[in-house]
This record gives structure tokens, C-alpha cells and sequence, in this order.
């Protein structure tokens, strides 16, 4: 399968279009044609594993900016935060 028509029967790629719509929602529409254009050039499991990998990456790394650009506000403020990460985090 090569081409548009593979962008609506292969699983991976649909798989990595779900996951971009679930991480930017509304922005998805803005960015689709250039998500489709990236699709396309992923052949392999391994290629869409690795693609997936680092756009979980890419949102792991906003989420922790995120959360260490609010703690330091409300460290400026006088209250003492402590966050902790998933049991993942923690146990390794």
C-alpha cells in the first residue's frame, strides 16, 4: 500500500494519528496534513514504535516544564510543594 490510501487502512499509522489527536484535541485539525505527510514515511513497526516513542517523549517533556515552572511559582509565593511522580518513577 502506498500513498493516501494507506493512511486509512494501516493500523500504525492510525494508531499514531489516535495518539496525536488525544495529546493536541483542538490543534489536531491545524497539523493533520503535515501528521499524514510524517505517516507516510514510516514503513516499519519498528519505525512507528520509535515515532510514537518520541512523541511521548516530546509530551513527557512539556508536562514536566509544566509542572516545574508551576512549582517554582508557588514556591516564590511561600508554599512548600512537593510532587511525586507515577509508581514507575518511583520505583526505578
Amino acid at each position: 500500500m502506498n500513498g493516501i490510501s494507506s493512511l486509512f487502512t494501516d493500523p500504525k499509522i492510525q494508531q499514531i494519528k489516535k495518539l496525536v489527536f488525544e495529546i493536541s484535541k483542538t490543534k489536531y485539525v491545524e497539523n493533520e496534513e503535515i501528521i499524514e505527510r510524517l505517516c507516510s514515511l514510516i514503513i516499519t513497526k519498528h519505525d512507528g514504535d520509535k515515532f510514537i516513542k518520541l512523541i511521548m517523549d516530546i509530551y513527557e517533556s512539556g508536562y514536566k516544564k509544566s509542572v516545574n515552572d508551576q512549582r517554582e511559582i508557588l514556591e516564590k509565593l511561600g508554599y512548600s510543594v512537593k510532587i511525586t511522580g507515577t509508581q514507575s518513577e518511583n520505583a526505578g
